[in-house]
């Protein structure tokens, strides 16, 4: 569901990313996917995406935020609702088990559909690839994680407690 605006740009990444697929060589494709993407915040996003592990967005096609400035603007994703965050440990792999949904009239999950489509492409899967070590052995840092999520999960028992629930 489109909250405003409309999916015209968005239906163009999603067709160029389905031919880019289909010739994963084609650098133009590639090129014009740039043009309408912010393929470095993207590619922060998905490794982030992959290494919190969050499915509610994959299983419930929900809970996904993006924006474009319509003066030529780029897509940008934003990184929210991570409340079932840290409870898989193979990312990926759901991906893949989620990529067709049959509540799409193409029968695939459009948002993993794009990613595994842009994949493909050589020069994406590698910057995909840098984007999730530097994620993992740096912002995602064991210890740095486990303080930050204890600190939150703090900041939030005492609401919590108040409808019988617990952060921990």
């Amino acid at each position: 569901l489109q909250k405003t605006g409309d999916d015209v740009v968005f239906k163009q990444w999603l067709n160029l990313a389905t031919a880019l697929g289909k010739d994963p060589t084609n650098d133009d494709l590639y090129r014009q996917i740039c043009e309408i993407v912010d393929i470095d915040e993207y590619c922060n996003y998905m490794a982030a995406e992959c290494y919190v592990a969050c499915n509610d967005w994959l299983t419930n096609s929900n809970n996904v935020k993006g924006f474009r400035s319509r003066q030529d603007g780029k897509f940008h994703r934003v990184f929210m609702d991570l409340d079932q965050g840290f409870t898989m440990s193979d990312m990926l792999n759901s991906l893949i088990r989620c990529r067709n949904d049959s509540r799409y009239s193409t029968g695939k999950n459009f948002l993993i559909d794009i990613f595994f489509n842009m994949l493909n492409h050589e020069a994406f899967k590698r910057q995909f690839i840098d984007a999730y070590c530097i994620v993992a052995g740096s912002i995602f840092e064991p210890e740095r994680v486990n303080d930050l999520i204890t600190r939150m999960a703090q900041t939030t028992e005492a609401a919590l407690s108040f409808d019988g629930k617990s952060p921990w």
